[in-house]
């Protein structure tokens, strides 16, 4: 027999990982710069550089853009020490893997500084990596062309959900933005830095829609010598033009990360920002699959060759807001400055499916009654289990959403920071498949065969008793007048072919 094969392409993974690391770096004070008398905290911004795909690995370039906060020695106004900390991580990738895609999200896990002289800083880092490469994979569903009449082939319509391409758009917010008169004026910026939140993304035909805001957390020192936090909601509507069109129950997965930030400061108090942002989606949708999955003559033999058609399908999808919520106690006074920074989930398989135990870390600057300012830290747990089968593989990542908050109350200060959990629960299924078909010779019927017998289903399909009873679906459904394949609990009529 003769086969015809349709193509079927989708998206493989080469590499899925969370790589958390710690990175520390001494930094010197510039000449112009007072004494440290003591370190407050540091700020921190991940910047994306580069990646590249090569032969065995691929590679993120990029660092950490960092601002350490201190009070000097000789008593004068906080000063903030501004550096960059180069970062570059490889993953290794399987061998005789098509190139493809590869997105990272770097992502601050926590930040400490701290004098190790009056004129050097020791900066430690954490960071979290997520590392997603993806190439395409091109797989054939190979179905039966010509068939003779009493040859019957059984096809199984199976709906999957398959990633189908993956990409970047590169854009950019631009914004001239002013401190609301109703906060003190800034006479010096010591830190910023930025989060893009998407709030909506959709897939409409050949393009992906995606729009939010900038979230740009400010801190500053007013003329006073005291310091402040201002945020800015900066809005973004942007586009990306996908290879092919997609169908309304397409999905989009949409990764921020920056790759430049710039605050100009002129000398009327307007600033400037330039952000440069890119946008890492990857775009999967539903798939109707008609497999051959059985075939039988009522005339001759037929000899099956079979294979199994593996697919990487996704199983569920779902996007979850997560409040983490934490008290510092026997702590007083007004919480100038707060950084959220949450942990990807750790996965542990168990009995009942996959813990996710959850975590973030809370770091805040507080003045007491005295303007003493000092450093705070607060950690956040929580575990959920997820139910699964031992073969489902579970993708969870973590994004903080908008600006933490702080809420001072007679035993303490309560803080409060969200992010969206996104889930994905994909597994490698296999679906058999004939792949090829040899038929024998026709072979003469006994004149003693009946040409109709009643038969009970005992919750068969309607196909296993036509192939066991050399009958076809049709002509049983036709003596029976059933059109759909249910199960019975009567007698049917089975016409012998």
């Amino acid at each position: 027999m003769q086969f015809q094969k349709t193509g079927l392409s989708c998206l493989e993974t080469a590499v899925q990982e969370v790589q958390n690391g710690e990175q520390t770096q001494e930094i010197k004070l510039p000449e112009t710069m007072p004494d440290i008398g003591r370190v407050i905290g540091a700020w921190g911004q991940p910047i994306l550089r580069s990646k590249e795909w090569r032969e065995d690995q691929v590679q993120f370039s990029g660092g950490m853009m960092v601002w350490i906060l201190y009070a000097p020695e000789d008593g004068t106004e906080i000063r903030s020490m501004e550096s960059w900390v180069p970062l570059q991580m490889s993953w290794d990738i399987p061998e005789h893997v098509p190139e493809g895609v590869v997105q990272f999200l770097p992502m601050l896990r926590f930040l400490d500084g701290r004098s190790i002289s009056a004129r050097k800083m020791m900066l430690r880092i954490g960071m979290c990596m997520i590392c997603k490469a993806m190439y395409p994979m091109e797989k054939s569903i190979a179905q039966p062309d010509q068939l003779p009449e009493d040859v019957q082939v059984l096809r199984s319509d199976y709906p999957v959900r398959l990633k189908k391409e993956a990409g970047e758009r590169a854009f950019s917010v631009d914004e001239d933005i002013s401190v609301p008169d109703n906060l003190p004026k800034p006479e010096k910026i010591l830190a910023y830095s930025m989060q893009p939140d998407v709030a909506e993304k959709r897939v409409v035909g050949s393009r992906l829609l995606f729009k939010g805001n900038g979230n740009l957390r400010l801190l500053y020192r007013c003329p006073e010598g005291k310091l402040h936090t201002c945020d800015f909601d900066l809005p973004f509507s942007q586009y990306a033009d996908l290879q092919n069109s997609y169908s309304a129950d397409a999905n989009a997965d949409l990764y921020m990360a920056l790759t430049n930030l710039e605050l100009d400061i002129p000398q009327d108090g307007q600033m400037m920002l330039k952000c440069s942002v890119i946008a890492q989606y990857g775009i999967d949708d539903m798939q109707m699959l008609q497999i051959p999955e059985d075939a039988y003559s009522t005339q001759r033999s037929v000899d099956l060759t079979m294979e199994d058609l593996e697919l990487p399908v996704i199983l569920d999808r779902k996007t979850e807001l997560l409040t983490a919520e934490q008290s510092i106690p026997s702590v007083s006074g007004t919480m100038e400055s707060l950084s959220f920074y949450p942990d990807q989930p750790r996965l542990r398989s168990t009995e009942n499916g996959i813990t996710a135990e959850q975590s973030a870390l809370f770091q805040g600057i507080m003045s007491g009654e005295d303007d003493v300012l000092q450093s705070v830290n607060a950690r956040w747990e929580e575990g959920q289990n997820i139910p699964a089968d031992g073969d489902v593989k579970a993708d969870l990542i973590v994004q903080p959403k908008g600006f933490p908050k702080s809420l001072p109350g007679l035993d303490g200060t309560t803080v409060t920071g969200q992010m969206l959990l996104h889930s994905r629960f994909s597994a490698d299924q296999k679906f058999p498949m004939i792949f090829g078909m040899e038929l024998g010779e026709p072979e003469e019927q006994s004149a003693d065969r009946p040409s109709l017998i009643l038969c009970r289903p005992h919750g068969e399909r309607l196909w296993d008793i036509a192939k066991r009873t050399g009958s076809t679906v049709r002509a049983i459904q036709d003596a029976n007048g059933i059109e759909s394949e249910q199960n019975y609990d009567r007698m049917l009529l089975i016409p012998v072919c």
